[in-house]
C-alpha cells in the first residue's frame, strides 16, 4: 500500500535532480525556482499540520529555502531533495513553535507537547531520510481516515502538488470547496497526528 510513497520518498535523486541540485550550488537562481516550485506546496501543508497557521507555515518554508540559498555553495543533501526539505520544514516549525511557547511561558504545555508522537522527538534525527519517510508515512495514513472528497483534494495536494484552482479543475468543484475540504483536512490531520493517532 505504502511502495508508491516509498519510491516517491527514494533517498537517491535521480540524474535530472542531481543536476539541479548542482546548478543550485553554482547560483543558478532558475534552478532555485525550479526546487521552489516542485516542493513549495507540500512542504507549506506539512508546516500547517504542525503550527496550524497558514501565515507562520509559510514563513517556516520561506525560512527553510532561504538558508539553502543562504548556504548553497555548501548545500549537499545526502539523498532525495524532498527528503531534505521535509526533514527541514519539520525541524524549522517545531523550532518555531517551541519558541513561541517559551515567550508565551507556557513551560507546562512546552513539556507535554513539545514531542508530536506519530511525527517523532523534536531531538535531531540520527537518520533524516528515515525520519522523513515516516513523516510521509505517517501523514498518508491519517489521510486514510478523512472523508473520501476531503482525502482526494488533499491527496492531490500533498502527492501531486497540485494548487487549489488545478484540484478544482481537475475534479470539477468549486475552488472555494476545495479550500474548505483542504482546510478541514488539515485540521483533521493534525489533531491526528498531534494526539498519536
Amino acid at each position: 500500500m505504502h511502495r508508491p510513497a516509498g519510491k516517491r520518498d527514494s533517498p537517491s535523486p535521480d540524474a535530472a535532480e542531481r543536476e539541479l541540485i548542482a546548478r543550485v550550488r553554482a547560483g543558478d537562481v532558475a534552478a532555485f525556482e525550479t526546487l521552489f516550485v516542485t516542493h513549495y506546496e507540500g512542504m507549506c501543508a506539512l508546516a500547517f499540520m504542525l503550527v496550524r497557521s497558514r501565515d507562520a507555515a509559510e514563513d517556516v518554508v520561506a525560512n527553510v529555502f532561504r538558508n539553502v540559498w543562504a548556504r548553497r555553495a555548501e548545500w549537499e543533501p545526502r539523498g532525495a531533495a524532498r527528503t531534505y526539505l521535509l526533514t527541514a520544514t519539520r525541524n524549522e516549525a517545531l523550532n518555531l513553535l517551541r519558541s513561541l511557547r517559551r515567550e508565551r511561558g507556557l513551560a507546562a504545555r512546552l513539556a507535554r507537547e513539545e514531542v508530536v508522537p506519530a511525527l517523532g522527538s523534536a531531538a535531531a534525527p540520527p537518520d533524516d531520510a528515515a525520519v522523513a519517510r515516516h513523516l510521509t508515512a505517517a501523514i498518508e495514513q491519517a489521510a486514510e481516515t478523512l472523508p473520501a472528497r476531503a482525502r482526494e483534494v488533499f491527496l492531490l495536494r500533498w502527492r501531486e502538488g497540485l494548487k487549489y484552482p488545478e484540484i478544482a479543475e481537475r475534479l470539477g468543484i468549486a475552488l472555494k470547496t476545495v479550500e474548505m475540504h483542504m482546510t478541514r483536512a488539515l485540521r483533521s490531520l493534525r489533531e491526528r497526528l498531534g494526539a498519536g493517532g
